[in-house]
């Protein structure tokens, strides 16, 4: 993953062989670390960070290099999920997935003018608005064909669309980001450590364990209680305080 990002800031035309293989092995890594609690038999998850990572790498080396993105994909399918249906299956799926996301690449920077540094607030909006809409049609897509294939049950159809939405959407509109910022060609995110930083690094990590670490957490309302530390950390940091003050938050 290390040397995708390298790549991603020394970026010249085509990636290099290098950053293709980062790419991928990051792609397989991500399905697999974030594979937790599937539905179905194809897996279906509640957070998918792997989108986010391909539009990043879509966005900083063009819609070219979509083919990758259906490489990496049925990668996953073998390395991750074990293959659970037939290859005919697997390869429309990853063809599914690598299409609709180089159009979303290309629906954003040719259609939108989306600006990948998020420089305004309309390029947060853009993303977020056209990710979803773009995500939920994937959603249909993809799981109407492992249930055409009889590979999730009729009542189930729903269930996998709604999490397979929210799963991809989430980890595009958390994921996505930190790439991109963390990868601007000359410059450096303007952070420095400070007692402020420390102090905002502790109520997160506070708000997570109330959430998460005590009996309080139980209550869904408290799952509130994540967002008091992130929208301090936007009000003093801007865009970049809440695309990182939120990792964590969505990685718990």
């Amino acid at each position: 993953m290390s040397t995708a990002l390298a790549g991603f800031r020394a970026r010249a035309g085509a990636p290099s062989p290098a950053i293709i293989v980062g790419y991928v092995a990051a792609y397989v890594a991500l399905d697999w670390i974030s594979f937790i609690n599937p539905v179905g038999a194809f897996g279906i998850t509640p957070w998918n960070p792997p989108p986010g990572l391909s539009l990043a790498f879509l966005l900083r080396y063009g819609t070219r290099q979509g083919g990758w993105l259906f490489v990496a994909a049925l990668a996953a399918e073998f390395l991750v999920r074990g293959a659970p249906a037939p290859l005919p299956v697997l390869v429309a799926a990853s063809l599914l997935l690598a299409v609709s996301y180089t159009a979303l690449t290309a629906l954003l920077v040719r259609v939108l003018h989306f600006r990948a540094d998020f420089a305004s607030l309309r390029d947060t909006v853009v993303f977020i608005a056209a990710s979803g809409v773009v995500c939920a049609v994937v959603a249909l897509g993809f799981v109407g064909l492992f249930a055409r294939s009889g590979l999730l049950p009729p009542q189930e159809f729903w269930i996998g669309v709604t999490q397979f939405w929210i799963g991809d959407w989430i980890g595009i509109v958390v994921t996505t980001p930190v790439l991109l910022l963390i990868t601007r060609r000359g410059e450096r995110l303007a952070w420095r450590f400070t007692a402020e930083a420390f102090l905002q690094a502790l109520s997160v990590a506070l708000a997570l364990w109330v959430v998460f670490g005590t009996k309080f957490g139980e209550q869904p309302r408290l799952f509130y209680v994540l967002f008091l530390p992130v929208i301090w950390i936007v009000m003093r940091h801007g865009m970049e305080g809440g695309v990182f003050g939120a990792l964590p938050c969505s990685l718990a």
